[in-house]
């Protein structure tokens, strides 16, 4: 029991899930024994995978460089024969004679066209070039965009040239360079060198630009082919130069930029009896890890190809071997254990875990959940089907929300639409009818909806606006009912409260119509504004019972914008009234101003003229100055006989004509420009004008103010009221301009004084 307690604490078994319990009893009584065995077939399997291992590294490094020998031989063969094709010979000798006398393009193009035709014949050739001893380029054929340095004119200093310039190339016809680095592509250049030359004279070189990937990768891979059988997995073939460089593709390793150590044992024979452990470290780009290789030279060229594995691949492979080879009696132990691990795990923590993870969906919020049907008897099988009866009743409620609310979501939308629209209209029918038109259309419950408008006297609910034909029948018979009346629309009225019949056939609120005998269920709205009900907005449906709360609080927000927008109409309506009657009422005021200002002149008319002499009637407008004057814009008469036209402008004040000035002129001079500065000109003598008169009538009030204060501050020197009186007599003959003034003081509503009529009498002549 110790034991158990120190284990679980230190393992954690009792926070274990109960799969990962029951499947850990069932490996520790089966497995367990298992794997000591195969420990102890493991040390025995490993050293002898090691051994054979070696064999097959050894061999595949052995084919792989016979092979790249025996390709690189048909590679060389193949060279010779293209550089002693005998048109290359002779136009190539030609050229190179031809070029140290400034000359030979035919050459050129005869040694190009022979070039080309060798590199058609044989598809490992990419380019051939043609140098002379001192390394100028004579002709270059091939894709030399991908390789810019072999184009060089000069090629002194080329890495290709400097490995070859000078040798002494007469005892094999052609030799293979080492790789390099083109020098501005950087791209691995594989080429070799063949020389022009005849028994005694060296005209130039022959330099061939080869595939890598062709000459190298097809031999590595048909080596790796030829040990199938015995290649372990990881294995890799490369191949590396004299220098160490990579010559072959491995992995991100880029070509003759990594020197790579040869650390590998050789399988020559005369090295076998002091050959060490070909275990090794070695880096191919991800790391350090631990190989296993062997390398083969090719004596062809001297490069050398290199057979690794890594070193934990034996450890897979005898892992590999064990599982597939093992023991019958292993193999039914381990079958058993795990068909008893998976019965385990089907009946009694794969059910456990489903309803676990269900549980924890549906809290989540997932309510797409299904659990298996499964036909259980115990226990486990009661609970999920508990479990799926709960989420199915869950799963339907949610629905059954989230459908309300999207419902209520949409109904208000189109509350707020209509009513926001409604708002936006300036004509109250046009208002109304838009409002209950929208409001049929959009819920489709309500089959009628109607406006009812408290009359001024707040005695009756007049129909203002109403839906369908019943609708129009009814405005046209002016339906109306009482406030205060038994019907939703008399209670709605007159408490400012909505009203439902639920049922109109037994609500006694609703009053029954002859033209909506389908009405099942109605709502009545107020429209409320501050403490003032201005009316009712009337909804009727045909099923009974069809308005709930949710509804009944989104038509009182949408009737509450209503009674807004209502109101504001009629405020508008009655500020356009009061406006109207100020600008009539201003328009009179100028009228009598100008009237009393032409009242003055002799035939109450004003006139001015420029040009030909006056007229001898003046008062006589024209027929151009009457219809300018009567349709308020510029008249232009036809041409007369003389070509002259008439430019009649009405001069207007606040709205009042209060003349025209006409103009006499050719009438091609008459165009638009003209009539938009006559235009002007007219607006500003009429602005000019209307100034005049407004500072003439102050100057008239001033000079009233002034006499009035001055008969004021003489009244008020007299010491008595006889002498008040006569001075006021004398003052008003003087300012109105008569012969005879008289003021009297008399008593009113009391008998004369002493009996005489005259008594009390004061008078002033």
């Amino acid at each position: 029991m110790n034991l158990f307690q120190g284990l679980n604490r230190l393992i954690g078994y009792a926070r274990w899930p109960i799969r990962y319990k029951m499947l850990g009893i069932v490996i520790a009584a089966a497995v367990l024994p298992l794997l000591a065995f195969l420990g102890v077939q493991s040390v025995v399997r490993y050293q002898n995978l090691g051994e054979t291992t070696e064999v097959v590294l050894e061999q595949q490094a052995q084919v792989a460089s016979l092979l790249i020998d025996g390709h690189l031989n048909r590679l060389l063969t193949t060279l010779k024969e293209a550089g002693s094709e005998p048109r290359i010979q002779a136009y190539g000798i030609t050229l190179a004679l031809a070029s140290s006398r400034s000359g030979g393009d035919i050459e050129a193009n005869l040694v190009r066209a022979a070039m080309e035709e060798q590199l058609v014949l044989h598809p490992e050739i990419r380019a051939i070039r043609l140098l002379d001893p001192q390394g100028k380029l004579l002709v270059v054929t091939g894709p030399v965009a991908e390789m810019p340095s072999i184009a060089m004119s000069e090629q002194r200093e080329h890495p290709a040239f400097a490995q070859f310039a000078g040798r002494d190339l007469s005892g094999a016809n052609v030799f293979l360079l080492d790789p390099y680095l083109d020098p501005e592509s950087r791209l691995p250049m594989f080429e070799a060198v063949s020389p022009l030359a005849d028994y005694t004279t060296l005209y130039g070189y022959l330099v061939f630009s080869l595939d890598p990937d062709m000459e190298l990768a097809q031999p590595l891979v048909e080596a790796q082919a030829a040990s199938r059988d015995l290649t372990l997995e990881n294995g890799i073939l490369y191949v590396l130069d004299t220098n160490g460089r990579l010559l072959s593709p491995l992995g991100d390793l880029p070509l003759l930029t990594t020197e790579l150590t040869l650390e590998s044992v050789a399988s020559e024979e005369e090295e076998a009896e002091s050959a060490r452990p070909a275990v090794y470290t070695r880096d191919w780009g991800a790391g350090p890890i631990q190989v296993m290789g062997r390398h083969r030279t090719v004596s062809a060229i001297g490069w050398t190809v290199v057979s690794e594995v890594p070193a934990s691949s034996l450890t897979v492979a005898v892992f590999r071997e064990l599982a597939t080879g093992g023991q019958l009696a292993l193999v039914v132990v381990v079958v058993l254990s795990l068909v008893l691990a998976y019965v385990t795990n089907r009946l009694v923590a794969v059910p456990i875990i489903n309803l676990r993870r269900a549980s924890e969906q549906l809290a989540a919020g997932n309510l797409d959940i299904a659990l298996p049907e499964m036909e259980r008897a115990d226990d486990i099988g009661a609970l999920m089907h508990t479990f799926s009866n709960m989420a199915e009743q869950v799963r339907a409620s949610i629905t059954e929300l989230e459908h309300r609310v999207a419902e209520r979501t949409r109904d208000l939308e189109l509350a707020t639409t209509i009513g926001r629209e409604a708002s936006s209209l300036r004509d109250l029918d046009t208002l109304l009818n838009y409002a209950i038109t929208q409001i049929v259309q959009s819920f489709p419950k309500i089959y009628h909806a109607q406006i009812f408008l408290v009359d001024e006297s707040r005695e009756n609910a007049l129909l203002v606006a109403s839906t369908g034909e019943a609708g129009r029948e009814l405005l046209r018979r002016g339906h109306a009912l009482a406030v205060g009346s038994v019907s939703v629309i008399g209670r709605v009225t007159e408490l400012g409260e909505t009203v439902i019949a639920r049922d109109t056939s037994s609500s006694r609120v609703h009053r029954r119509n002859e033209f909506l005998s389908d009405t099942r269920a109605e709502m009545a709205l107020p429209l409320v504004h501050g403490d003032h009900v201005l009316g009712a907005l009337d909804v009727q449906s045909v099923y009974p019972n069809a308005f709930n709360p949710d509804e009944q609080a989104l038509f009182e927000a949408l009737a509450a914008q209503l009674a807004i927008a209502i109101d504001n109409n009629r405020r508008l309506e009655a500020s356009q009234q009061r406006m109207n009657e100020l600008e009539a009422q201003n328009r009179l005021m100028t009228q009598q101003a100008w009237k009393q200002v032409l009242g003055g002149q002799r035939r109450g008319v004003l006139d001015a003229q420029a040009g030909a002499a006056p007229s001898q009637n003046r008062a006589e407008w024209s027929i151009w100055q009457h219809r300018a004057a009567l349709q308020r814009e510029v008249i232009v008469s036809p041409p007369d006989a003389d070509g002259f036209a008439v430019l009649a402008v009405p001069i207007l004040s606040r709205g009042e004509v209060l003349g025209v000035v006409e103009w006499q002129m050719p009438a091609d001079r008459i165009n638009a420009n003209t009539q938009l500065l006559a235009r002007e000109l007219v607006e500003r003598l009429s602005t000019t004008l209307e100034t005049f008169r407004l500072l003439e009538r102050t100057e008239r009030q001033a000079e009233r103010e002034r006499l009035v204060n001055e008969i004021s501050s003489r009244l008020t020197s007299e010491p008595n009221i006889p002498l008040i009186l006569q001075a006021a007599v004398q003052q008003l003959s003087e300012v109105l301009g008569t012969s005879q003034v008289s003021i009297q003081l008399r008593q009113s509503d009391a008998a004369p004084a002493n009996g005489r009529p005259d008594a009390g009498r004061r008078e002033s002549n």
